[in-house]
């Protein structure tokens, strides 16, 4: 098949003649065998679009593909790795408002297979001659954008063509100016002039600009059947003498009937040089018809001698049975010379053999060759020892490889885990059928897997905190961030500048410690604090704070501290019962773990007074052991197991069920829920793993995120802030700020 291959690039729907800075199309470099037939294209979506920005980019993926070894999708991933890398660090130097994130596409064409590797919200259609299409990335996977994590996330696609496919490679922008079934339309072109058109009256519609690569396999074109060739013999064919008048042009005058012009005759000879060729015409003069012609003498003709006769002069005149003898003669003594010299003793005759020199030894030549036989022995030795005694030597590497993945997963470090994919992997080679370490290479590449797609978040120290005892609580609202600091028991506060990324001053708020006297009574141990919504009998929100013993201290943040009230709550609140406390709406909930219950408290007047149970009797699981709470009208509990419990008025809700795990290893610390019901997603932090799990209000994994080191190893608390979309954080005695990035979901 051949491919037929185009750029097109558009501005605001008109077809642009400059050449596209983010496409290429190219073939494989002279000189690599292993590569002959391949057809490399690239294309580089960068917003905002900076044309120099694109060309280095899909210049350095192109030469790093074709400079790399191995498979072909060895090749794309050490490419797109070294183009995100090239990116970060441009980034990271660049200025604010420089930096530039998107995606790449690298689709390499080889034989009637094309393989696509792409990082980001690429597209890349691939349209069957059965009308079938094929879009590259699938939309369900998590899309980070080109620069958005180290390692990136790379998705590799894979479609077999067939004469009639098209492949198209294009930019965001241009491909969402269309419905998908209007690219399939498009697609379905029959031949590359109508596929470019309707792609041009498609733009000039949505008046939309960006970039295409298009690919249309068509058939081979039929190769003309020569004519045949008449094969010639070793030995042409003697052509008969042939007289010149045979051959001889006729002459155009006409000869007068008296005075014939006689013709000349010629005779091959058998010592002619060619035998195959006819002779050359003689050019006959032109003679005037009104002159007389002269007579032509006639050549003597040669009588050509027999072939033998000339033979028989090279022969000496004499007898044959004396020549014979003679011949006999020479002959014998030439054998009886050959096997004199086969038989012991001295040759007669024969000049002796002289003895050459001894060459000059040459020491370093001899020291190397001897080092290398050396080296070659040690290997072939090494080689046989081990292919011969590796079954003995599987149990050995089985204890190695449990040690090895003890210190993985203690450490969650990405090399850590290749070793141990590649201990497992080597056993495996050496016993098949060892199911445990079938089952540690497994984990590995699990563990790899999930670290290699997590996106790194842009973490921002804001404060430092100092060591505690115990895990700190965090609250973010009302554009400050209230911490519960168990090393002092107190709560304090910390302004927010607008854009939620950084704190306007170092110097903490105090708002309330244990200690105190407060309305003629000392504060107790503070156990948790939540958030109570702007509505009601807060117009501005409050923040509330539980005491042991059943007390509760309300802070106004437009009241101060001076501010603060208190109430004092009913029901079996003794010290050391309730762990947990969480508001929604104007509802207050505690969990009171003595008793296994959640009690509920309703707002009256602002008052908060006699509580409900939540569980019916037998229904509560053990609330001794739930780590943390969030509620958007269901309440989620998370449990020591690492497990997420939810239930809606009391019951147990089905419609939320933990799914798609990168892995199953998940031992989250801390839970948040974003308060939409719907849209809204639940945060896990897993220390254990170094990671934040994002998954949506039906339990289904969306993506995860990582920080630079090794903070998250001792996270404590997470908070979240819709507007603007910032996730805060706990972790090493320091407060985090970054903000979320957007993915694209379809």
């Amino acid at each position: 098949m051949q491919r037929h291959s185009e750029i097109l690039r558009f501005q605001e729907g008109r077809r642009s003649q400059h050449p596209a800075p983010e496409a290429m199309v190219i073939t494989a470099p002279p000189g690599m065998a292993d590569s002959a037939g391949e057809q490399l294209a690239v294309l580089v979506d960068l917003s905002p679009p900076l044309s120099h920005r694109s060309r280095e980019i899909r210049a350095l993926a192109a030469s790093t593909y074709w400079a790399s070894s191995g498979s072909i999708v060895a090749r794309l991933r050490r490419a797109l790795a070294e183009a995100n890398r090239h990116l970060v660090r441009i980034n990271a130097e660049a200025p604010p408002g420089s930096k530039c994130s998107g995606s790449i596409t690298m689709a390499v064409f080889a034989g009637e297979e094309v393989f696509f590797g792409q990082i980001g919200a690429a597209y890349a259609f691939v349209h069957h001659p059965d009308d079938t299409l094929e879009t590259f990335p699938p939309r369900n996977r998590l899309l980070i954008p080109l620069a958005g994590s180290l390692p990136p996330s790379i998705h590799i696609g894979y479609a077999t063509l067939e004469e009639g496919a098209t492949v198209l490679l294009a930019t965001t922008p241009a491909v969402e100016s269309q419905p998908r079934e209007r690219w399939k339309t498009i697609l379905a072109a029959p031949d590359p002039e109508m596929l470019v058109e309707t792609i041009t009256q498609a733009m000039a519609e949505s008046q939309a600009s960006g970039s295409f690569v298009t690919l249309h396999l068509l058939p081979e074109p039929q190769p003309q059947t020569p004519a045949p060739v008449q094969k010639k013999g070793l030995f042409p064919k003697k052509q008969p003498a042939v007289s010149a008048s045979q051959v001889a042009p006729p002459i155009t005058s006409t000869p007068q009937p008296s005075t014939p012009v006689p013709q000349p005759v010629l005779f091959i000879t058998p010592s002619s040089p060619s035998l195959s060729q006819p002779p050359a015409p003689i050019p006959q003069p032109t003679i005037p018809i009104s002159q007389p012609t002269p007579p032509i003498p006639q050549p003597t003709p040669r009588t050509p001698q027999p072939l033998i006769e000339r033979l028989k002069r090279l022969i000496p005149k004499q007898s044959a049975p004396r020549y014979r003898e003679r011949q006999t003669t020479v002959e014998r003594a030439r054998v009886r010379r050959a096997l004199r010299t086969l038989l012991p003793g001295k040759v007669r005759g024969i000049k002796a053999t002289q003895t050459p020199p001894v060459p000059t030894e040459k020491t370093t030549l001899m020291g190397g060759l001897t080092l290398g036989l050396l080296l070659l022995t040690l290997f072939v030795t090494v080689t046989m020892y081990f292919g011969a005694g590796g079954h003995a030597r599987v149990e050995t590497y089985i204890v190695e490889a449990r040690a090895l993945r003890e210190e993985a997963f203690n450490s969650q470090s990405l090399e850590d885990w290749k070793r141990l994919l590649e201990l497992s992997s080597h056993i495996l080679t050496l016993e098949r059928q060892n199911a445990e370490a079938a089952a540690l290479k497994s984990e590995a590449q699990s563990a790899i897997d999930a670290l290699q797609s997590a996106a790194i978040l842009d973490a921002r120290p804001q404060a430092e905190l100092g060591g505690a005892p115990s895990p700190r609580r965090l609250l973010v609202a009302g554009g400050w961030v209230y911490i519960l600091n168990t090393a002092a028991d107190e709560v304090i506060g910390l302004p927010l500048q607008a854009d939620g990324l950084a704190l306007m001053t170092e110097n903490p708020t105090p708002i309330l410690k244990r200690g105190q006297a407060f309305y003629g009574e000392v504060v107790n141990h503070l156990v948790d604090l939540a958030w109570m919504e702007p509505g009601g009998t807060y117009p501005n929100g409050a923040v509330f704070i539980y005491s042991d013993g059943g007390v509760i201290y309300i802070y106004e943040p437009p009241l101060g501290p001076a501010g603060i009230t208190r109430q004092r709550l009913q029901g079996n609140l003794g010290p050391g019962m309730v762990t947990l406390m969480a508001t929604f709406g104007e509802r207050l909930y505690l969990v009171q773990r003595q008793d296994n219950q959640i009690l509920t408290y309703d707002s009256v007047n602002g008052i908060y007074d006699m509580p409900r149970n939540y569980f019916a009797a037998g229904i509560a699981p053990r609330l001794s052991e739930t780590l943390d709470i969030g509620i958007d009208g269901r309440v989620y509990l998370l449990m020591g197991n690492g497990t997420v419990n939810t239930y809606f008025n009391g019951v147990e809700e089905p419609s939320f069920q933990v799914r798609n795990l990168p892995d199953p290893e998940v031992k989250p610390l801390v839970l948040v829920v974003e308060p939409d019901a719907d849209a809204g997603q639940v945060y896990l932090g897993d220390p254990q793993r170094e990671r934040i799990i994002v998954l949506n209000k039906r339990g289904n994994f969306m993506h995860q995120f990582r920080l630079p080191g090794d903070a998250l190893k001792q996270l404590e608390a997470l908070a979240i802030t819709e507007e603007p979309h910032v996730l805060y954080m706990i972790a090493a005695n320091r407060l985090y700020s970054a903000p979320i990035p957007d993915f694209v979901a379809h």
